[in-house]
């Protein structure tokens, strides 16, 4: 929205502050009347242009000051509400969405705030009528837009922004807003001027309707009294006597022929406002009647004829009060105190006057639709061929070497030729590129050719003389485009964070970027038009010039590594590229060099070097702990297993001693249960756990092998190694009453024996874990992948809960350890080989829908001998 966060105030932007703020409020003090209670409110647009130029606060501020005139103007201060929250709310609209126009910022403001806040107040606060509602609610969004749509212009047209605060940036505007804010201007300024003389003129014509039904009324009630009732001739003072003598009814039925419709009320009176008759019941009932009282009463420019406001208590609308109002004309009459009075309510007029207004408005606001909609497709029509001429000529000369240009078509014949002149343009600017080359020459030529037709004819001569300084303004236009477009290209070098440089075929440097100065520390003094020597020691010097003639004699890319010294005074090892370039007629012209500094990559290489070896030699010294742990724990496990045995013979030869041997029933049951029964049992435990132990040491020893395992890569035929799988489990697949289903499997690279074996492993577990209500059904397939060949194992087996997924690969962790055989190693088995053949292994599976093991080996190479 503004900058004004960042900007330095000074006095220019304090008076400016304050003139604004100024305007704001004379804009509400100078509203132009469109008739009684309604004007129309010119403050918004100072606080628009304050909230553009100023920020949200201080629009704030000037909002509610501009608003508090309202009271004057309208009786309340509720407008200060809504007119108040419009800066607060199209500012923080547009402080969030900057690309949209403080035109349709105001008009979200009103559709979605203002109004529904207004009608709240209007209906609910105001008792207004739903009439008197509508048109205040039109009259404010259109006075809202429009001044939203002078404030734009304002500031697009004389540039405000720049004026107040000159450090900021100046603000661009396109030609299609351009052309749709001068349309619109046009648009909008007429039918404003419309609507104001047509309000007021609405007014003037039903008051001066009223007011002549009035003045009519009160003459014709003294004619027709006088020569009806009193025969002709007002008594010159009204007393009792002639009460008594008037038939009232009479007089009243005179009234009623006379009251044109039931808002005008006709009164006769007489003396101090001694009531005769009246049409108002209400009044005829009273002994005596002032209309004039009961509130504050104004002239009006017509003889005898006065407004009666009510009071504004509570404060209510003036407009709302005018229409409560009541007229009144008093006709004296000549030679006696009997008087007329003709009383109407002002309220019925208004309402004609509220629908004119509301229909007023209601039309303005349609025409200013259709108008904002015209004026934005001639705006459309007109800025779209400029703007697309804009962007085909955006960096045309790059443009012209590397697309094909699209020109637009316009039916305005300025701007086809324009179009046509900047295709035109283009056409003899491209064709100058391809042709700069030989300009020069041909110049020479032209030259020659001119002077000696010169020696011909004087009308030659100027002739050729004009050519040739088309031709040479043609050059100096090339040579700027040339300039451009070499300051473009170091522009590129500059940017780029490796450090390039070029030289010529005497090894002299022509260029560089900054990142080679940067690296080296050096300035364009110190290098252009020098060789290596002034940059590089002597050794390092020799070095790239042999390197530089080896390029320039063979030709084409060279690339080395090397180590320099850079301005840190660190030594870098950098790999240079390099490349020979040629004139334009063919010559080697020179060379062309990056440095691609690779002294971090290769410090953690080294580092990775380090680690592997580091972990390499601790998976060694792990794996022999394993086997010599695992093989010094089977003996005692045999001498455990054997005395078990021999324990339980022993108890068989007890029994037979115990026959012989005279106890107590009691002692001799109780001995031979303990000597047939629990310590045959306990002998069973722990014959169990060391068969269940050497298990154990039996997985961790062949864990241990695998690391040691030698590893024979090779090109494997993995439909031949399938085949020989399922042959060598065919009996546990025909228990198991399976299908093994194979598809054509595509080759890879590894280690035939540990393939086998993980494959073997994936097969044994898919029949062990199979569902026993359905038969199973594996399926083997494989495709390609990024890293290799991906092989797939899927069966319909019992499945594996998300829970245990990553548990599986966990050495002796088996899912049902108790119902299925296994030491729980061969899904460790399996990563620990894949992962040594420079392979993968994972799963996807859900609980009772079977598992999806995948396998990824690398892809079939050519083998180096």
């Amino acid at each position: 929205m503004t900058d004004a966060a960042s900007d330095r105030w000074g006095l220019r932007q304090i008076l400016a502050l304050v003139l604004l703020v100024a305007a704001s409020l004379l804009g509400n003090v100078l509203a132009p009347q469109l008739f009684t209670g309604f004007n129309y409110l010119l403050g918004s647009i100072g606080v628009m242009l304050v909230l553009r130029l100023f920020g949200i606060v201080p629009a704030l501020c000037a909002a509610l000051l501009a608003a508090v005139w309202c009271k004057q103007l309208f009786g309340h201060y509720y407008p200060l509400l809504w007119l108040g929250l419009e800066p607060l709310f199209v500012g923080l609209w547009l402080r969030r969405r900057p690309q949209d126009s403080l035109i349709m910022a105001d008009l979200f403001y009103w559709l979605t705030a203002g109004l529904p806040l207004l009608v709240f107040v209007f209906v609910a606060v105001l008792k207004v009528a739903a009439l008197g509602t509508a048109a205040a609610a039109l009259m404010y969004l259109t006075i809202g837009v429009t001044n939203a749509l002078v404030a734009t212009l304002l500031l697009s047209q004389f540039s405000l922004e720049q004026r107040v605060w000159p450090q900021r940036s100046v603000a661009t505007v396109s030609i299609s807003q351009l052309i749709f804010q001068v349309l619109m201007l046009a648009v909008v300024l007429p039918a404003l001027l419309v609507l104001v003389l047509t309000g007021r003129n609405r007014e003037a014509s039903v008051k001066q309707k009223m007011f002549d039904t009035l003045e009519i009324k009160a003459r014709q009630i003294g004619q027709e009294v006088r020569q009806k009732i009193f025969h002709g001739v007002y008594p010159a003072i009204f007393g009792q006597e002639h009460r008594a003598l008037l038939d009232v009814t009479a007089i009243t039925q005179v009234l009623k022929n006379i009251q044109p419709n039931q808002d005008v009320q006709l009164h006769l009176l007489a003396n101090q406002g001694e009531v005769i008759a009246s049409t108002d019941q209400a009044v005829a009932g009273l002994p005596s009647y002032d209309p004039l009282s009961g509130g504050a009463v104004r002239s009006t420019d017509r003889e005898q004829l006065y407004q009666r406001m009510p009071p504004n208590n509570p404060p209510v609308p003036l407009w709302q009060r005018a229409g409560r109002s009541a007229f009144i004309r008093v006709n004296h009459f000549p030679g006696t105190t009997v008087y007329a009075i003709a009383e109407t309510r002002f309220a019925p007029y208004q309402a004609q006057i509220l629908k004119g207004h509301r229909n007023a408005l209601a039309a303005l606001l349609l025409y200013l639709a259709v108008g904002a909609v015209l004026a934005s497709l001639v705006a459309r029509k007109i800025a779209k061929p400029l703007e697309q001429l804009s962007k085909t000529t955006t960096d045309l000369p790059g443009k012209l070497v590397s697309e094909d240009l699209v020109w637009p078509d316009s039916t305005i014949v300025e701007i086809g030729s324009l179009v046509e002149n900047a295709r035109q343009m283009a056409r003899t600017l491209g064709s100058q590129f391809r042709e700069i080359a030989r300009i020069n020459s041909e110049l020479e030529e032209r030259v020659e050719l001119r002077t000696h037709e010169l020696r011909e004819s004087n009308q030659s001569l100027r002739r050729e003389i004009d050519e040739r300084i088309t031709a040479e303004r043609q050059r100096d236009h090339l040579m700027d485009e040339l300039t451009i477009q070499l300051r473009f290209l170091q522009t590129l070098m500059d940017a780029i964070p490796n450090p390039i440089y070029f030289k010529d075929t005497r090894g002299q440097y022509q260029g560089f970027n900054q990142a080679f100065g940067q690296a080296l520390g050096v300035v364009r003094e110190q290098v252009i038009g020098r060789t290596a020597d002034a940059l590089y020691p002597p050794d390092i010097a020799a070095f790239h010039r042999d390197k530089d003639t080896q390029l320039f004699t063979e030709g084409g890319v060279q690339q080395y590594e090397t180590d320099l010294i850079y301005a840190d005074r660190k030594a870098h090892t950098i790999i240079v590229n390099k490349a020979t370039y040629h004139s334009l007629s063919g010559d080697l012209a020179g060379l062309i060099g990056v440095f691609v500094d690779i002294t971090e990559r290769k410090r953690a290489e080294l580092e990775r070097d380090r680690l592997m070896r580091e972990l390499e030699a601790k998976n060694n010294e792990l794996e022999g702990i394993i086997y010599v742990a695992s093989h010094d724990l089977r003996s005692p496990l045999v001498n455990i297993q054997g005395f078990s045995r021999k324990l339980a013979k022993n108890f068989t030869v007890l029994s037979k001693h115990l026959a012989g041997i005279e106890l107590p029933p009691e002692q001799r049951d109780e001995l031979l249960k303990l000597l047939t029964e629990s310590m045959p049992r306990s002998v069973e435990f722990i014959t169990g756990s060391v068969e269940k132990m050497d298990s154990l040491l039996s997985g961790l020893l062949r864990l241990s092998r695998l690391g040691r395992a030698a590893i024979a890569i090779e090109n494997l035929d993995m439909n031949l190694l399938m085949s020989k799988i399922t042959n060598s489990l065919a009996y546990q697949i025909e228990s198991a009453g399976a299908r093994i289903t194979v598809k054509e499997l595509l080759p890879c690279q590894g280690d035939a024996v540990q393939v086998s074996q993980v494959f073997t492993n994936l097969l044994d577990n898919a029949i062990k874990y199979r569902m026993p209500e359905r038969p199973l059904e594996v399926l083997i397939s494989s495709t390609v992948c990024d890293d290799g060949i991906r092989y797939c194992v899927r069966d319909n087996g019992i499945g594996i809960p998300s829970d245990y997924q990553e548990q599986v690969w966990e050495i002796f962790h088996r899912i049902n350890p108790r119902d299925i055989p296994g030491e729980g190693l061969g899904l460790t088995a399996s990563r620990r080989i894949l992962d040594r053949l420079n392979g993968a292994i994972w799963l996807e599976s859900g609980e009772g829908t079977g598992s999806s093991f995948f396998v990824r080996l690398p892809a079939q190479q050519e083998l180096k001998g």
